[in-house]
Formats: C-alpha cells, structure tokens, sequence
C-alpha cells in the first residue's frame, strides 16, 4: 500500500476526530447550555484532553512515516529495477 497514503489518512482522520471532539466537549455547552449538565461538561472535556493527546501522537506518528517511509517508495522501486539490470549485464558477461 502507498505509504504517503496511509501517512496522509492518519494525519486527517486524527484531525478530524479533533474537531469533532473540540466542537462536542467545548462549543456544544457554550452555544446549547441546556443539553449538557455541568458533570458531563467536566466528563467531556476530560475526554477530549485525554483524546487530543492521543490523537496528536497519532498525528506525529503519521508525519514521521511520511517523512521516513513514503520517500523511500520510489527509490525502491528504481533501486529493484537497478538491480535487475545488473542482474541481467552479469549473465550476460558470465556467458
């Protein structure tokens, strides 16, 4: 699978989920007090602090894959290609 992909999806899923949370623990009580009790708010945004932390480590665990593993990708795929054709210059030198 394509490592800047899987890089990419981590960093915006874990986003996402973050502006989820920000808008249910903190913006939600602020604009309908009604819905939340005071308790939940306190629940919620022990919650969020624990997600967040988890989720940013997820997000720097993604761009540290981005940054370590997708560039590799291609020089991969010529360095197999290179290595064919080295293959291919010792048989034919062997013959």
């Amino acid at each position: 699978m394509n490592d800047k992909i899987i890089g990419l999806v981590m960093i915006f899923g874990s986003l996402s989920i973050l502006g989820f949370l920000f808008y249910w623990t903190i913006l939600m009580p602020i604009l309908q007090p009604e819905l939340l009790l005071q308790a939940y708010l306190g629940l919620a945004i022990v919650f969020f602090v624990i997600a967040f932390i988890i989720l940013v480590f997820l997000i720097w665990i993604g761009w540290i894959f981005l940054k370590t593993r997708a560039p590799k990708e291609g020089m991969l795929e010529a360095k197999i290609e290179q290595n064919k054709n080295s293959e291919k210059k010792k048989e034919k030198v062997n013959k």
